[in-house]
C-alpha cells in the first residue's frame, strides 16, 4: 500500500516544473528462491523534482533529481536500508510518420545504513548507471490492417558498481513490443 501526489507547474510555453512525493509500505514474503525476503519489508519514500523543456515542437528534454529513502521494519536488517540519490535525463523525439525515438540515462548513488554480516565488514555503497534507447514505428506500412499497431525496439544497458564485489555487474537487455 502507498500514496503519492504530483504537482505540475507550466512556467511558459516551453518549460514546466514538477514535484512528486510518494510513500509506500513494502511487504515482502519469503519464497523458496529468496528465503530472506521478509528482511526487506519496511517503508519507502521518494521525492522527485523535475523539469521539462520543449526544445522544438517534436523534441522534449527532461531532467530530474530523485531522493529515495528505504527503511526496514526490523532494525536487525539495517543492511537492507539505504538512501538513494539519482539524476535522470531523457529525450523524446518525434521522427515523423508516427515514428519516435526515446533516449534516457540515469545515474544513482545508493548509501546503505549498515553492513551485511553475511557478506563482510564493509557497509555497501553502490553507483548504478542505466541507459535506454527505444525506437517506435506504426506498422501500417506493412498492410492497412496493421495501421493501429505500433512496434517498439528497446536496448538497455545497466551497470552496477559497488564497493562489495558481490553487487557489481553489467546487464544488457533487448526487448521488442507490439501494441494495439
Amino acid at each position: 500500500p502507498g500514496i503519492g501526489m504530483k504537482l505540475d507547474r507550466k512556467l511558459n510555453d516551453r518549460v514546466s516544473l514538477d514535484f512528486e512525493a510518494k510513500m509506500a509500505s513494502d511487504m515482502y514474503s519469503k519464497t523458496s528462491e529468496i528465503p530472506r525476503a521478509e528482511e526487506r519489508s519496511g517503508p519507502q519514500w521518494d521525492l522527485a523534482l523535475g523539469t521539462n523543456f520543449l526544445a522544438t515542437p517534436v523534441m522534449r528534454l527532461r531532467g530530474s533529481y530523485t531522493l529515495t529513502g528505504k527503511a526496514v521494519d526490523d532494525k536487525r536488517y539495517l543492511y537492507n536500508a539505504y538512501d538513494r540519490h539519482s539524476v535522470n535525463t531523457s529525450l523524446s523525439y518525434l521522427l515523423g510518420k508516427g515514428m519516435f525515438l526515446l533516449v534516457s540515462g540515469t545515474i544513482a548513488f545508493d548509501l546503505y545504513d549498515a553492513r551485511d554480516p553475511m557478506i563482510g565488514v564493509k557497509v555497501r555503497d553502490d553507483i548504478t548507471y542505466r541507459t535506454r534507447l527505444t525506437f517506435g514505428t506504426p506498422l501500417g506500412f506493412i498492410h492497412k490492417h496493421f495501421k493501429d499497431f505500433t512496434f517498439t525496439q528497446t536496448y538497455e544497458y545497466y551497470r552496477s558498481e559497488s564497493n562489495i564485489t558481490n553487487y557489481a555487474y553489467d546487464n544488457n537487455k533487448l526487448s521488442s513490443l507490439v501494441t494495439y
